[in-house]
């Protein structure tokens, strides 16, 4: 991120303005967290990594959600998928389910 882009969102923050951002969120296993803390580490500096109850066909199984905003528009998406490859791979699952939603945030 650029010294410039910084400043901006430094200044958009102390405004007070909503953006649009981009919520992600990556449903998986709640196995291997400490590796999955440091595949998402290497891409985010920030995340919400939350404990839910998750039934993949029928089955009830322990999981987390990653939780990651960005206002970044440009190349985040490519490190979202990689993220999701490397902990379905590092977890041995079929698939993870990946949510994109288009939210509004403020800092407060």
């Amino acid at each position: 991120m650029s010294k410039l882009y910084r400043i901006f969102t430094d200044l958009l923050n102390y405004w007070g303005v909503k953006r649009m951002s981009k919520l992600y969120r990556i449903f998986t296993e709640d196995k291997n967290r400490s590796q999955i803390k440091e595949i998402v580490s290497i891409y985010f500096s920030g995340f919400s990594i939350i404990p839910v109850n998750g039934y993949y066909e029928g089955k009830k199984e322990k999981s987390i959600c990653i939780e990651i905003v960005s206002y970044e528009p440009y190349g985040v998406a490519h490190s979202i998928e990689d993220i999701c490859k490397r902990i379905k791979n590092g977890n041995k699952q079929d698939c993870v389910l990946l949510e994109v939603l288009n939210v509004e945030t403020k800092f407060i």
